[in-house]
């Protein structure tokens, strides 16, 4: 294949490959708000190509690993396979019953393994911005630099979160997970795809370039929402970051953190699955309030599943088209730069 066209091509495994070496290894990824780890023994999991990652709270300490025994390689959290993408439990290896706690492997019958030294978890790095903690295999450079400019008003965000609302990973994404990335950060869909969503707030955008990264920053141009959303202020805690816009930040290169004026967050991972499909998860957070605001959340939580329901369907139609890797597609100039800015860093980090 032409390799200068990788960023179009959705359906082979050489692409994906190199993806992984490239873009999964070499950068931090997001893994959770603290408020979802606050207990010793929390965890959360996440899918990824075919394979788990695991952020654990032994003791105090967040720990991030592959979700194998260093043993013989068996799966160590969860017994629902399909289900289960948080809770609280011990790790321990149900094949021979190897366990970790306070820092330390405990193996039976150790003395077997004598000849083995330094045997660990399979163990990523963390890193913090504010309440959120992200992960990588082996970043190429630290977390602030990763998130250049961005970075105060997302350590911002994080402390205006105060707890996880939902996890929204039944939505199916079927679909390469950069057609999942291109169709976030475009506006001009929003009239096709969600007529009865996002459509009717008729956002009027303004898109700001970070290094890798991007935000799209809307002000609602609806008279009659703007003031509702306004009104809506009084409920949540003055401390609480905010903006009279919906905005949206891509995180290179596969975060998705989105809120309308700071009310509710929700963060999207595109994390690849298969060429042909992408692992999708929708966090969506609540934010600090002195008041009961359990109905607004319950709001949020039904919006959201609608948002990227309705967002499935298109990406799909991309994603069975045929030929795309050999031709030269067309943008629109304003509404859809994000897409070329996020096409321009994609090739620079692949090496192309």
């Amino acid at each position: 294949m032409n390799t200068t066209n990788r960023i179009w091509d959705y359906k082979s495994t050489e692409t994906q490959n190199l993806e992984y070496e490239k873009l999964y290894k070499r950068f931090w990824h997001f893994g959770a708000h603290k408020s979802e780890l606050a207990n010793n023994k929390d965890y959360v999991i996440f899918k990824i190509y075919d394979f788990e990652v695991v952020l654990y709270n032994d003791s105090g300490n967040i720990i991030c690993f592959y979700n194998v025994c260093p043993h013989r390689g068996a799966r160590l959290m969860s017994d629902d396979y399909d289900c289960l993408t948080k809770g609280n439990g011990n790790i321990l290896c149900k094949y021979h019953h190897w366990g970790f706690s306070n820092n330390k492997l405990h193996i039976p019958n150790k003395d077997e393994f004598s000849h083995c030294k330094d045997i660990d978890l399979f163990r990523l790095k963390t890193a913090y911005c504010g309440d959120f903690v992200f992960f990588s295999h082996n970043p190429q450079m630290d977390l602030q630099a990763q998130l250049g400019d961005f970075y105060n008003e997302i350590q911002t965000i994080s402390h205006s979160i105060n707890q996880c609302i939902n996890i929204n990973d039944k939505t199916k994404f079927k679909s390469n997970w950069k057609i999942g990335i291109e169709n976030s950060a475009e506006p001009y869909h929003l009239n096709a795809v969600h007529p009865n969503s996002l459509a009717p707030l008729n956002m009027q955008s303004t898109h700001i370039f970070c290094d890798m990264n991007s935000k799209v920053s809307g002000s609602i141009a609806n008279e009659k929402y703007y003031k509702k959303l306004k009104r809506n202020k009084d409920l949540f805690n003055l401390s609480n970051y905010y903006e009279e816009a919906y905005f949206s930040y891509y995180l290179f290169p596969f975060i998705i953190l989105s809120s309308t004026f700071g009310y509710s967050y929700s963060v999207q991972t595109f994390f690849p699955n298969t060429p042909q499909n992408t692992h999708f998860t929708c966090r969506s957070y609540g934010v600090h309030s002195d008041l009961n605001i359990d109905a607004w959340n319950e709001g949020v939580i039904k919006m959201n599943k609608q948002i990227f329901d309705e967002d499935s369907i298109p990406t799909k139609l991309v994603q069975d088209a045929s030929l795309l890797s050999d031709m030269q597609l067309v943008y629109a100039k304003n509404e859809e730069n994000r897409i070329l800015h996020f096409h321009k860093n994609y090739n620079h980090y692949m090496g192309l």
